[in-house]
C-alpha cells in the first residue's frame, strides 16, 4: 500500500500514501453531489416532478431504505471484483442517475434514477471506509478517519451552498448538473489516480 509495515518507536510518522488522498477527494466530490440534490429533493419531487406529498414520502423512504441495505451485498461484491472497478461502477451509476433526474423529471425516471442511485452508494460506501482503513499507516487510523469525517462535512457544506445558490440564481431542476459534473469528476480520479489498495 506504499507505506512502511515495521515501523519502530521513535521513528518519523509514516506518510499516507497518495491513494489515501485520492480516496478522500472522492468522497468530498460524492458528498457534494449526494447533500447537494438531497437538501432540496423533496421540493424538487413536489414542484417538478409533481409528485403528492404522499408520494414524495414513499420515494424518499425507499431511497434511504434501500441505501442503508445496499452496502451489505454490493461490499462483498466489491471485495471480489476490485474497489477500483467499484468506484468506476457507483459513478457511472450515479451520472447516470442525476443525468436522469436533470434531463428526464418523470415519475417513473425519477423514482428509478434514485433508486439507482441508492444502489451506486452501497459500491462506494465500503469501498472508500475499507481504503481509508487499507492506506492508513500503523497507528495513524484514528487520524485518516478524521480526514476522511472532515471530508464528509467539507463535502456536505459546499453541496449545500451550491445547491442554494444554482435554485436561486438559475432553477431547482439544475442543481443535478453540479451533481453530475461532481460524480464524473470523481470517476476520473477514480480511473486515472486511484489504485488497488
Amino acid at each position: 500500500a506504499g507505506y512502511r509495515q515495521n515501523a519502530k518507536p521513535g521513528d518519523d510518522p509514516q506518510k499516507f500514501p497518495p491513494t489515501f488522498y485520492y480516496a478522500n477527494a472522492i468522497e468530498l466530490f460524492e458528498r457534494l453531489a449526494h447533500y447537494g440534490l438531497y437538501i432540496g429533493l423533496a421540493i424538487y419531487l413536489r414542484k417538478v416532478v409533481e409528485m403528492s406529498d404522499i408520494e414524495v414520502g414513499f420515494t424518499l423512504g425507499n431511497f434511504r431504505f434501500l441505501g442503508s441495505l445496499a452496502p451489505i451485498p454490493c461490499g462483498a461484491i466489491a471485495d471480489k471484483i476490485s474497489f477500483k472497478r467499484s468506484l468506476q461502477i457507483a459513478f457511472v451509476g450515479y451520472a447516470t442517475a442525476y443525468s436522469t433526474i436533470l434531463f428526464f423529471p418523470k415519475k417513473a425516471f425519477v423514482v428509478a434514477a434514485l433508486m439507482l442511485a441508492a444502489v451506486s452508494g452501497g459500491f462506494l460506501k465500503p469501498v472508500i471506509m475499507g481504503t481509508v482503513v487499507r492506506t492508513s499507516p500503523p497507528g495513524r487510523q484514528t487520524e485518516g478517519f478524521a480526514v476522511f469525517y472532515r471530508m464528509v462535512n467539507a463535502g456536505s457544506v459546499v453541496g449545500k451552498i451550491l445547491a442554494y445558490a444554482v435554485r436561486r440564481l438559475v432553477h431547482i431542476r439544475f442543481v443535478a448538473a453540479t451533481s453530475v459534473l461532481a460524480s464524473l469528476i470523481s470517476l476520473g480520479i477514480a480511473s486515472f489516480f486511484y489504485k488497488e489498495p
